[in-house]
C-alpha cells in the first residue's frame, strides 16, 4: 500500500459519521430557518404565512449551535500551537471576513442612499448581517487555549460550567422577570450585575 493509500484510509478510520449526520442536518436547517425568517418582520402576525413562518424559524434554532458544538468537539480534541491558532485558523477567518465584508460593503456603498466614507468603514467593520458568524469563531478560536484547560481537568470543568450556569442563564432569567414586573428594578439589578464583567 502507498502512504497516500494509507493516509486516506486512516482518514476515513478518523472520521466520526454522526458529525456528518449532524453537520447535513444542521445546514438543512440553516437554510430553514433564512427561508423561513425572510418575510417574517413584513408579514401580519395573524396570518397563517406568519405562523408557519414562525414554526420553521423556531424549530431550525439549533442549526448553529450544532456547528459551533462540532467545532469545539474537533478543535478541542487536538494539540494546537498559538502560532498554528493564530497564522493558519484565526489568519484565514480574519481575511475570509476581509473579502466578504468589502465585497458587500462596496455594494451596499454603491446601492446605499447613504455614499458617506464613514457609513461605507462602518459596514465594512461590522460586516454584513450574516457575517456575526465569523467573529464569533475567531472569538471561540482565540480562547481555546483556555477552554482546552477547562476540559482537561473536571474539577475547572464543573467549576467553570457551574459559573456558566449561573451567569448565563439563571441570573439573566431573574432580571428578565423582575424587569416584566417593573422595568426600574430589572435595569437596576442589571447594571449591578454588569458591575462584575462576566
Amino acid at each position: 500500500m502507498t502512504d497516500d493509500v494509507k493516509t486516506v484510509k486512516a482518514n476515513e478510520r478518523s472520521r466520526i459519521i454522526y458529525f456528518d449526520v449532524l453537520r447535513i442536518m444542521a445546514i438543512f436547517f440553516v437554510v430553514v430557518l433564512h427561508v423561513s425568517a425572510e418575510n417574517w418582520y413584513d408579514t401580519d402576525i395573524n396570518s397563517f404565512e406568519w405562523r408557519m413562518m414562525n414554526l420553521f424559524d423556531g424549530i431550525s434554532r439549533w442549526g448553529v449551535p450544532i456547528f459551533v458544538m462540532i467545532s469545539g468537539a474537533l478543535f478541542l480534541d487536538r494539540n494546537i500551537t498559538m502560532k498554528q491558532l493564530y497564522g493558519k485558523y484565526i489568519l484565514r477567518l480574519a481575511l475570509s471576513f476581509v473579502v466578504w465584508s468589502f465585497g458587500y460593503a462596496v455594494v451596499w456603498y454603491a446601492m446605499g442612499k447613504d455614499r458617506s466614507i464613514a457609513s461605507f468603514v462602518s459596514s465594512f467593520i461590522k460586516g454584513h448581517y450574516h457575517l456575526w458568524f465569523i467573529y464569533m469563531i475567531i472569538g471561540l478560536y482565540i480562547i481555546t487555549p483556555m477552554l482546552n484547560r477547562i476540559v482537561s481537568d473536571e474539577k475547572l470543568l464543573r467549576y467553570f460550567l457551574i459559573l456558566s450556569f449561573v451567569f448565563a442563564i439563571v441570573i439573566p432569567e431573574i432580571i428578565s422577570i423582575i424587569t416584566t414586573f417593573n422595568a426600574k428594578y430589572g435595569d437596576w439589578a442589571e447594571s449591578v450585575i454588569n458591575q462584575a464583567y462576566l
